[in-house]
């Protein structure tokens, strides 16, 4: 997992402000702190992964294959197994202790009765079956390393038939998490103009539904 330490902005801009007198002026020059005392936010970012590749269903040669492939697909996130992967997400955001995390692919992955099955496309299913973020910070809070949700972004909602006789949806969400007592503010979740579409190839002349793209934003304050 990437750790990244940002310098206070400005600091850069202010010593060009100040030093514009001449090469003997000393006036206007300002003394700043050697930039190991000054405060940092420190920060990470995660892609956890839904723990199958889409693509699988996304090329699925015809569609009396698709059922097999979303199958076949739900089979490869039960192995993958997110609750065990979180703990060790969860051993490094806790070893570093970083003021914010970002974080891709925060799927909530739900099942239901198969009426995708019957041409309903609708995604409707509601029996949770892993949701990433709750996971994630249950084994946050284990370790005493408290973190708060400041935004989240769904993006794309797809719900597909199963040839296990059920529907298997996948929601998938941009997260961004605040250390638990760190002052943040204008905290906020965009969804881009610009959009992408998903084909699938679930009936004689296709289906294609949005997957559309977002981000989070969110100011934090560290040692002023």
């Amino acid at each position: 997992m990437p750790t990244i330490r940002l310098p206070p902005a400005g600091l850069a801009c202010l010593l060009l402000a100040c030093s514009s007198g001449s090469a003997g002026d000393t006036a206007g020059l300002v003394s700043l702190p050697p930039q190991s005392r000054a405060p940092v936010i420190t920060v990470m970012t995660y892609n956890v992964y839904y723990g199958a590749d889409l693509a699988r269903v996304l090329n699925a040669p015809s569609a009396d294959q698709v059922p097999l492939a979303v199958a076949e697909t739900w089979d490869v996130v039960n192995q993958t197994f997110f609750p065990a992967r979180a703990e060790v997400l969860a051993d490094e955001i806790a070893a570093a202790a970083p003021h914010a995390v970002g974080l891709q692919e925060v799927a909530l992955w739900r099942t239901g009765p198969p009426d995708s099955c019957a041409g309903a496309l609708a995604p409707n299913a509601e029996d949770v079956a892993y949701d990433f973020l709750a996971i994630l910070l249950d084994a946050l809070s284990a370790r005493g390393a408290e973190y708060q949700v400041a935004a989240v972004q769904p993006t794309y909602d797809f719900e597909l038939c199963s040839a296990a006789g059920e529907d298997v949806r996948i929601t998938d969400r941009d997260v961004v998490l605040i250390r638990a007592g760190v002052p943040f503010r204008n905290a906020g979740s965009h969804v881009f103009n610009a959009e992408v579409t998903a084909s699938f190839p679930i009936s004689d002349t296709g289906i294609t539904v949005p997957a559309p793209r977002g981000w989070n934003s969110v100011e934090v304050e560290v040692g002023g």
